[in-house]
């Protein structure tokens, strides 16, 4: 995959960028802090410009999962350029769903890695205003009723949104659990979890992709589940009777028997 999309980028006759591009695909390589920059600038050159842009954010999915020895983060521009070309709907990603797709995996690649982008913590503030409509914008990407819901660009941009509200789920459930003493399990919901938490139930039994549907369950887990605030979010969707679906789905995707009764568990359904 690195070399098919470097070829597609980057001309042959520029030895030296190529190189380190290519070294995306060495698993043991030992990233210096300026090289990895580097990279990052490189790929969102051609992102920016609108050249290559699918394979530039192919390769861009890979290098935020990389660490320099230094150990800073170095995906905070490139990653941050995303979030702000998606939110604004820049023609570069959004023009097509397999581009918007790309996005979204650099996004939640970036929020799942060992030392995410600086940024997210700040922007992860349930109060933020930027994070809740990249929630809002990922929801709306995983719908499953969309005209074009059972072609195959259609179902893979729902499974890069939905990794990524599953890695927002899991930073907001552990981060917001470390915050207050460990005694103290009624913490109110924040808008955040609470968009994530009705927008995976929303539309369940419609979504027939079962890696998309694995995910939403895996994102409710993360947050019935939550030390902090588990016990409000399940008292949520008891109130608003948004799990009723669960049995059918067993019936119907056996692949998901064991997480959709983990799920119903936690709720004593």
């Amino acid at each position: 995959v690195v070399s098919a999309c470097v070829s597609r980028l980057v001309p042959d006759e520029n030895d030296k960028q190529r190189d380190v591009l290519f070294k995306l695909a060495e698993s043991n390589h030992t990233w210096e802090e300026e090289e990895l920059s580097a990279v990052h600038q490189q790929l969102m050159s051609f992102v920016e410009s609108g050249s290559g842009v699918s394979f530039a954010l192919m390769l861009l999915r890979l290098a935020v999962l990389q660490q320099p020895t230094s150990g800073n983060a170095v995906s905070d521009k490139s990653t941050g350029m995303v979030v702000e070309m998606l939110l604004e709907e820049k023609p570069q990603l959004v023009s097509s769903a397999t581009t918007k797709s790309m996005a979204w995996c650099v996004l939640s690649n970036a929020v799942g890695s060992k030392n995410p982008p600086n940024w997210f913590d700040g922007l992860s503030e349930s109060t933020n205003e930027k994070f809740l409509r990249l929630i809002d914008l990922a929801l709306n990407d995983g719908n499953p009723t969309s005209d074009a819901s059972s072609s195959q660009t259609d179902i893979s941009l729902r499974q890069s949104a939905v990794a990524f509200l599953y890695n927002v789920s899991h930073h907001l459930s552990h981060r917001e659990g470390s915050k207050a003493p460990q005694a103290e399990e009624n913490e109110e919901l924040s808008e955040a979890v609470m968009a994530i938490l009705i927008g995976c139930l929303e539309n369940l039994m419609e979504e027939k992709d079962v890696v998309s549907l694995t995910r939403r369950y895996m994102c409710l887990g993360q947050l019935l589940k939550a030390k902090r605030f588990g016990k409000n979010a399940i008292g949520l969707v008891r109130d608003l009777g948004l799990f009723d679906g669960v049995c059918e789905h067993r019936e119907y995707y056996s692949d998901l028997d064991s997480l959709a009764k983990e799920v119903a568990n936690l709720l004593d359904m």
